[in-house]
C-alpha cells in the first residue's frame, strides 16, 4: 500500500511508463516511493490532484521537460569523493597507467564518461586522480564527461561546491590541495580541475547515444555505478550494449561493486582486482595494424605488455619516491619486430566500377556512402575512407559523402582533413546543421575560436527555425530543441581541447 492511497492500477500504469521512458524500475515494494515522487511532480506541474497528474502524464505527448521534473523527484543522489576506494585503487595502479602509456605516443588524449554522475563527486575524483598521475598534465587533452537525468544534480555538479559530507573518506589535506573555501563549511574545486570535466543532461533510455553529437563516442573508460541496479533486465541489456559501443577496443566499463549482472559478462571480459571487478572490452589484437596517416601503407602496432592487476608498472628507471612514481610516462622502446598486418588498399587508385554495378545497387554512390557509415560504426575507418573515395570519384558533388568523410576524419583526429570535408559539405548545402556543429568542434580544437563561434551561431539560427520536436537530419534522432540545448548551454561552450570559453548568448 502507498501512503497517498493512489489506486494500485494507476501506480502499475505509472510504474510501466516510468520504466519505459526513464529506465527506473519501481516494483510494488517501491510504490510508496513512486507515489511520493509523483505527488511532488504533480505540484511542480500545477496539478492539485495526483490522479489527474498521472493520467495527464501518461497520455500527453512526451517532452524532455516532463522527464526532467520527474527525475528531480524520483532520483536520490548519494555519493562522495573516491567512493568505493578499491575501484579507484585499480584505476590508479593498473587501468589508467596502461591507458596513459598507450596514448603517450599517439595523441596524448584520454576520454572518460561517468553516466549517472549524480552531483559530480565521481568525475571530479577521476580528474584529481589523473592530475596526480600526470606530471606533464598540461600537455594532455583530458576530457571527462558527466551525464545525469536529474537537472538539479547537473547544476550542482557544474558549480563544483561541496560540504563536508562529500569528503568523508578523504584526508583533510585532500581538501587543502584541490579545493578552496567557499563560505561556511563549503569548498569549491580548483578551476584548473573543473575545466577537464563537462556535464550535460542525458536520459540513458533514449536512443541518441553513443554519438559524436553529445561526446559519448570513443571513450577509454565508462563509469556507470549504482545506476543500472534500478533498471529492469531489458533496459540493463540495452544500456550496457550502448556503453560497449561507446568504448574503444581495450576500454573499460566500471559498474558499482554491488552490481553483479550477467549482462556485463556477455559484453565484456571481467578482470579481478583486489576488492573490485572491472570489465574490459575485447583488448586490441597485438598484430593488428595501426592506421597510417597516408592510407596507403600499414604500420604495425606496438603491442603493450599488460600489467598484472594490483601491481605497479615495471619500469627500471622509475623514481622510488611515491610523489613521482608515475613519471615513467615517456616514449617506450619498440618491441622486437611485431608481425605486420595486411597492407591497406591504396585509396588513391580506387577500383573501377564494374559494369552493371549501378544498375543493381552494388557500387552506387548511395550504397558506397551507406557502406562507409556501417564500416565507420564498426571502427573499420580505413575501409570507410576507401568507400568514400570511390563514392566521390563517381560524384564530386555528393553532400553525404563529404559529410561522412568529415565524421570519419574527426574520429581519427585528422582535424585538417575533417575541416576541409565539412567545408565541402557546407559549400554544397549551406544549411546542413550538423556540418556547422562539427565544423565548430574542429575549429575549436584548432584554436580557431572565431570560426567556431560563427558556425555555432549558424547552427543555432538554423535550429531555431525548426519546430522544437522536429528530428534533426543526421543527428541520431535528436530533436531540434535537444540539440539546441546541447550546443548553447554553458557546459557545451567548451568543446574538447578548448581552454577559452565562448561568451554567453
Amino acid at each position: 500500500m502507498n501512503s497517498l492511497n493512489i489506486p494500485e492500477s494507476d501506480l502499475r500504469i505509472l510504474s510501466d511508463w516510468v520504466s519505459q521512458h526513464m529506465g527506473l524500475h519501481f516494483p510494488p515494494n517501491r510504490w510508496n516511493d513512486l507515489s511520493l515522487g509523483i505527488a511532488g511532480a504533480a505540484e511542480q506541474f500545477g496539478f492539485p490532484d495526483v490522479l489527474n497528474c498521472i493520467r495527464w502524464l501518461i497520455t500527453a505527448p512526451l517532452r524532455d521537460e516532463q522527464i526532467k521534473v520527474l527525475a528531480g523527484q524520483l532520483t536520490i543522489g548519494e555519493t562522495y569523493f573516491f567512493r568505493e576506494l578499491a575501484t579507484f585503487k585499480a584505476l590508479e595502479e593498473t587501468v589508467l597507467p596502461n591507458l596513459l602509456r598507450a596514448r603517450y605516443e599517439q595523441d596524448r588524449s584520454l576520454r572518460v564518461w561517468c553516466a549517472g554522475c549524480c552531483t559530480g563527486e565521481e568525475p571530479y575524483s577521476i580528474a584529481i586522480l589523473l592530475r596526480q598521475l600526470l606530471p606533464d598534465w598540461p600537455e594532455w587533452n583530458i576530457t571527462i564527461l558527466g551525464t545525469d537525468i536529474n537537472p538539479k544534480f547537473i547544476e550542482k555538479a557544474q558549480a563544483g561546491i561541496y560540504g563536508s559530507w562529500s569528503f568523508r573518506v578523504t584526508p583533510e589535506s585532500f581538501k587543502e590541495r584541490y579545493f578552496r573555501p567557499h563560505g561556511e563549511g563549503a569548498f569549491e574545486l580548483l578551476p584548473e580541475l573543473k575545466k577537464w570535466v563537462h556535464f550535460h543532461y542525458l536520459n540513458l533510455v533514449e536512443d541518441n547515444y553513443p554519438s559524436h553529437y553529445n561526446l559519448t563516442l570513443g571513450m577509454d573508460v565508462v563509469f556507470c555505478r549504482n545506476v543500472l541496479m534500478y533498471f529492469d533486465g531489458a533496459c540493463q541489456e540495452k544500456v550496457v550494449g550502448k556503453f560497449h559501443r561507446a568504448l574503444r577496443d581495450g576500454g573499460w566499463f566500471i559498474p558499482g561493486l554491488t552490481e553483479i549482472l550477467e549482462v556485463y559478462r556477455t559484453k565484456f571480459t571481467p578482470v579481478n582486482f583486489p576488492g573490485a571487478v572491472l570489465y574490459q572490452k575485447s583488448p586490441p589484437v597485438k598484430s593488428k595494424p595501426a592506421i597510417s596517416h597516408h592510407w596507403n601503407e600499414a604500420v604495425p602496432a606496438t603491442p603493450l605488455t599488460p600489467l598484472t592487476p594490483g601491481r605497479e608498472p615495471a619500469c627500471p628507471d622509475a623514481p622510488a619516491d611515491a610523489a613521482n612514481r608515475h613519471s615513467w610516462l615517456k616514449p617506450l622502446p619498440l618491441s622486437d619486430s611485431p608481425p605486420p598486418g595486411p597492407a591497406l588498399a591504396n585509396p588513391a587508385a580506387p577500383p573501377a566500377v564494374r559494369a552493371g554495378e549501378s544498375a543493381n545497387g552494388e557500387g552506387t554512390v548511395e550504397s558506397l556512402v551507406q557502406r562507409a557509415r556501417s564500416l565507420a560504426g564498426g571502427k573499420n575507418l580505413a575501409a570507410a575512407i576507401h568507400c568514400l573515395d570511390r563514392a566521390l570519384a563517381m560524384d564530386r558533388l555528393n553532400i553525404q559523402a563529404y559529410y561522412v568523410q568529415g565524421m570519419v576524419f574527426l574520429e581519427l583526429g585528422e582535424l585538417g582533413r575533417a575541416l576541409k570535408a565539412f567545408k565541402h559539405t557546407l559549400f554544397l548545402q549551406p544549411e546542413h546543421i550538423l556540418a556547422h556543429v562539427n565544423l565548430a568542434q574542429v575549429a575549436g580544437r584548432q584554436n580557431q575560436f572565431r570560426l567556431r563561434d560563427k558556425h555555432l551561431d549558424n547552427a543555432t539560427n538554423l535550429l531555431k527555425r525548426l519546430a522544437p520536436d522536429a528530428v534533426v537530419p543526421e543527428a541520431d534522432g535528436l530533436s531540434a530543441s535537444h540539440l539546441l540545448e546541447l550546443i548553447t548551454k554553458p557546459h557545451a561552450q567548451e568543446l574538447p581541447g578548448e581552454p577559452p570559453k565562448r561568451s554567453s548568448r
